[in-house]
């Protein structure tokens, strides 16, 4: 997979076109689809986010949909391993939001051959099945940083929140996307004053966030 070599040492406009669009068309997508255009736009609000994050180490992506911002985990980050965790279709045969084709079935499908060398070096690890159902499987302290895409739901994400501060290291970080959702903001924000955690990433016009324990 030559696009695999590029990296996000490129500027952010080189990146997208060079990268990003080019792993959409490989995956399928028409350029200037409704989906293509879609996913361009989410993926590149999230760039100057992953530039804050730490390098190699172990990451998790909870909620991982078609795996496109994946691939920029990998550029960007170079995680030791990446774990994906999804229902994928556990939630049925079709999401009920999105563009393009919304078969949950397609979408592992397509991960599978899309990063079909990284898996069998097991550079990334799939996890089908319900956030909280994987992550009590992995020891304590075993994520570096986790990347939470999932429901957004208040009583889903607290318990999310509350698997991940013992399966994070000490000093790692619990990220995640679209903070603009009132009840995902609610949760972390409860969370953050319980847990006694602080912001480390917060950017209310790309809905980024990330949080760590105070020391």
């Amino acid at each position: 997979m030559e696009n695999n070599q590029i990296s996000l040492r490129l500027s952010k406009e080189e990146f997208s076109h060079q990268f990003i669009n080019s792993q959409l068309q490989q995956r399928g997508i028409q350029k200037q689809s409704d989906e293509f255009v879609e996913q361009q736009q989410l993926i590149e609000k999230r760039l100057d986010f992953l530039s804050m994050m730490p390098q190699g180490g172990v990451v998790a992506e909870i909620g991982v949909h078609k795996g496109f911002f994946t691939n920029c985990i990998l550029q960007q980050n170079q995680p030791d391993k990446l774990h994906l965790i999804d229902p994928w279709f556990l939630m049925g045969k079709e999401w009920k939001w999105g563009k393009g084709n919304l078969s949950t079935v397609d979408a592992l499908m397509g991960i599978l051959d899309y990063y079909r060398k990284e898996l069998v070096d097991r550079k990334l690890i799939l996890h089908l099945g319900w956030s909280e159902e994987v992550l009590a499987e992995f020891e304590d302290g075993y994520f570096d940083w986790v990347y939470l895409d999932s429901s957004h739901e208040y009583e889903d994400t607290l318990k999310e929140l509350n698997i991940l501060k013992l399966k994070v290291k000490a000093n790692g970080i619990i990220a995640g996307d679209d903070f603009d959702f009132v009840t995902l903001e609610k949760a972390v924000k409860e969370f953050m004053e319980k847990e006694d955690y602080i912001f480390i990433y917060k950017n209310m016009t790309d809905g980024q966030w990330a949080i760590q324990k105070r020391n």
